[in-house]
Formats: structure tokens, sequence, C-alpha cells
């Protein structure tokens, strides 16, 4: 059984309210909330995108490693790509604070 609790930590951390990541991930929010909570399977497809928008591995978000690691530069830009990922689909996810601390991130 995978563990989300490093998943749910990070999205309290940035401020994103779990109908606001359902709406971007284009599932509705008890869908949503029943993936953080292990009801529900997590398709490979969302591990990528949630590991781009937390910036972090699919191994930490699945609690698989306990710590916490940034996604290679070329990562990054490659899932970017690949799905289509843009600043304003970001900035629409997150609050003005939250994108705020995102883009930190990225740097």
């Amino acid at each position: 059984m995978r563990n989300l609790d490093n998943l749910i930590k990070l999205r309290y951390k940035l401020g994103i309210r779990q109908k606001d990541i359902a709406s971007f991930l284009g599932y509705s929010k008890s869908a949503y909330s029943n993936i953080e909570n292990c009801y529900r399977d997590i398709d490979i497809d969302t591990l990528i995108i949630l590991s781009y928008i937390f910036d972090t591995s699919i191994l930490f978000l699945l609690g698989i490693t306990p710590y916490y690691k940034s996604l290679d530069k070329n990562d990054k830009k490659h899932i970017k790509k690949a799905y289509k990922l843009n600043e304003e689909k970001i900035k629409k996810l997150c609050s003005n604070k939250a994108y705020d601390i995102y883009t930190k991130l990225e740097k």
C-alpha cells in the first residue's frame, strides 16, 4: 500500500487546495481526495505531473524515499514539454502566495 503523506504535506505547504489541483488534473474533488487517501489508484501520468508541480521525485511523493529531492532541470524541461505545462497553468493552480513559493523552488 502506498503512502501519499508527502504529497499531502507538499500541497499544504504550497497552499494548494484539493479542489484546485483536482480541477488542474481533470478530476472531481472527490476523485482526487480518493487518490490522496489511497482509495483510488493514481496513474503514472498524474504522478509525473504532480512531481513536476511539487518539484520532487515520484518516489518521494509515494513515500518510498524519505527525503525530498528536487527534479533535475532536464527532467523538468522534458516533463514540461511532454505534458504542455506552462507558467500560466501553474499560476492558475496556485494562490499568489503559493505561486511565489513555487517560483522560488524553480530557481
